[in-house]
């Protein structure tokens, strides 16, 4: 083929495209073959110009980009014409074509690295023509954005070229230099360059001036990820830019910046080192004004950050001071809001001044309330507060005459391992008193802590796993229920109905149990079970299976104690005929045989079995 004119090769486009709407559009293999076999041969800059201002055109398209890419030549081509280009109009065409075919393309950025493209760029960067800068930025933050890139365009000098364009007065200059910021900032090693060059400072001197809303987002998603790495969040905070994040939280006219800054403010509040800053900073002040804003959108992001904060206990006392707003908040209807506040409450509820002060305020029933909604998430922080609230002895009746105990009772038939869990310690510290123990029975409480032994608990990473019923569960549940119902033991008038509904099955849970603490409640709570009234309880609580459980706790105790109140609970039941032939049956002298540890345990199972007579098994 000859080499066109500028006039022929307009006539050969206005064939292949009749006009600009079929350079949008996916374009046949023929005609693609056609524009990539004259970029090849081509030599006059105008007709080059013309050509890959076309090739550009068509790599907009996804279909015309990959199927450009990979004919053989062309990126090696267009990167040789951008090398050698000194007209203006070649070098803005050509440095768009190569941005347009390196779009999320990383084949095509190999080549085009390969080619030597990268230092050209970064050259025509500092171009004198705004076109020219721009679509050379727009070509290297389509490059760095592949991983095997990063750390070679910042070896190639980017860097002090990029900061300039930074201040470029064209807004999408600027917004492409962010961009090729926020992509080489992806890599720790280039992060750390950045910010030796001054980088850090550079973006939250933007972000103070927030002139536009795009290139304010685009500032905001290079800080993003410059701050992942601690150190440099630390050093954000030290160049004033938590001062500039938080006024964004509350620009309800600017929604992406916004969201952008509430995200990163988010992110920075959940490093420890920073949580006090925020305090010494002032920046408490300001974000809970926006948590009082008309707009609800301000209102959830400034409390989910305030969330993260009040983990730190400096800050969750100064917000104590806002406990009026915060428990405004719990009324609101947003499950954001709530349960973000919920968090808050939880956490500013670590003093017993401060507990009792909360509960004088009414939180305990707003707290009862909001474990009656459907989210486990929620119940779990609305039970955890709930139960921090009850551990000063003065707030305990408070909490349960806030009406919580059916609530509380709610989540314990949730299959949600956390919710569950939560609603447990609430009910256990609040059953330290008889008034509370006797009105958690009313509420059938009972029937609902003994359930547990048998329930399916799915922690909350299992929610979707159809299979998790039939996977292994942690037991903790079982525990804590067990220690419960080990409390409610010692309300006489709960015992008849605790062997009725087979609470010994419960109990289990503390004597298979390896601490001597857990043993040591779960006898007890035999105890009292055994020894009242018992004619009616005792055959109940050997057919649900009393003689294995003590038989079993004996063989799992190292406490010298509680092997000798086992036994003695035994030694209660063979007074019986036929509970002693049920000690025959379960052979419980090959257990009692083993007893030895102490002379008072060799002492202790001689007579027992002495007592028991000859087993069935000779």
């Amino acid at each position: 083929m000859e080499p066109l004119s500028l006039d022929q090769l307009k006539e050969e486009l206005a064939r292949i495209f009749p006009d600009e709407e079929a350079k949008k559009v996916e374009v046949d293999e023929a005609n693609l073959s056609k524009v990539a076999s004259l970029v090849l041969k081509s030599e006059d800059d105008a007709v080059l110009a013309s050509l890959t201002e076309v090739v550009g055109d068509l790599a907009r398209i996804d279909e015309n980009r990959e199927r450009l890419g990979a004919i053989e030549g062309v990126l090696e081509r267009l990167v040789a014409i951008l090398i050698r280009a000194q007209d203006v109009p070649l070098q803005k065409w050509t440095a768009r074509a190569l941005g347009n075919l390196s779009y999320e393309h990383e084949e095509s950025i190999d080549k085009i690295i390969a080619a030597g493209a990268v230092p050209r760029l970064i050259e025509l960067m500092a171009s004198g023509d705004m076109e020219v800068k721009r679509n050379s930025t727009g070509a290297l933050a389509n490059i760095s954005s592949a991983d095997h890139a990063k750390e070679l365009v910042v070896e190639k000098g980017a860097l002090p070229v990029v900061f300039d364009l930074l201040r470029s007065d064209n807004e999408t200059v600027q917004m492409m230099a962010y961009r090729v910021i926020t992509n080489l900032g992806d890599n720790e090693n280039n992060r750390v360059e950045i910010v030796k060059a001054g980088g850090l400072k550079l973006l939250v001197d933007f972000v103070l001036k927030n002139e536009d809303e795009s290139t304010t987002v685009e500032a905001l998603n290079a800080l993003c990820v410059l701050v992942e790495n601690k150190q440099h969040a630390i050093e954000f905070a030290k160049e004033g830019g938590l001062k500039a994040l938080v006024p964004l939280v509350g620009d309800d006219e600017s929604e992406t910046a916004q969201a952008t800054a509430a995200d990163l403010l988010h992110t920075l509040a959940t490093i420890d080192e920073l949580k006090t800053w925020f305090l010494a900073e002032g920046l408490i002040a300001p974000l809970l004004k926006l948590a009082k804003s008309d707009e609800v959108t301000t209102r959830k992001k400034s409390i989910k950050i305030i969330a993260q904060l009040v983990l730190n206990d400096e800050v969750a006392n100064s917000l104590f001071q806002e406990a009026d707003l915060l428990l405004d908040l719990l009324k609101s209807e947003d499950p954001e809001i709530q349960l973000h506040t919920t968090m808050i409450i939880g956490n500013i509820a670590r003093s017993d001044e401060n507990c009792v002060k909360l509960v004088d305020a009414g939180a305990a029933q707003l707290l009862g309330q909001l474990l009656l909604v459907k989210d486990p998430r929620l119940q779990q922080l609305a039970a955890g507060a709930l139960r921090n609230l009850a551990i000063p002895a003065q707030n305990k009746a408070k909490v349960a005459e806030s009406g919580v105990f059916p609530g509380l009772i709610a989540c314990l038939s949730s299959t949600n391992a956390h919710a569950m869990f939560a609603a447990i310690g609430a009910i256990k510290a609040l059953l330290v008193t008889p008034e509370n123990r006797r009105k958690f029975i009313a509420l059938e409480g009972l029937e609902a802590i003994i359930r547990i032994k048998d329930a399916i608990i799915i922690d909350a990473t299992q929610q979707d796993d159809p299979d998790a019923a039939r996977k292994p569960k942690d037991q903790r549940i079982q525990y804590e229920a067990a220690r419960t119902l080990a409390v409610l033991t010692e309300e006489e008038s709960a015992r008849d109905e605790i062997v009725r509904l087979g609470g010994v099955g419960l109990l289990h849970f503390l004597l298979d149990s390896s601490f001597e603490i857990l043993q040591n409640e779960g006898l007890k709570a035999l105890r009292h079970l055994v020894n009242h009234k018992e004619a009616e309880s005792r055959p109940k609580l050997v057919e649900d299976g009393l003689i294995d459980v003590v038989l079993n706790g004996l063989t799992k105790t190292k406490s010298d104690d509680v092997v000798l109140g086992l036994v003695a609970l035994l030694s209660t039941l063979a007074d019986n005929d036929k509970f002693r032939e049920e000690l025959v049956a379960k052979n419980a002298d090959s257990v009692l045989v083993s007893l030895t540890a102490s002379p008072a345990q060799t002492e202790a199972s001689q007579t027992l079995r002495a007592k028991i007579g000859p087993t069935s098994n000779p």
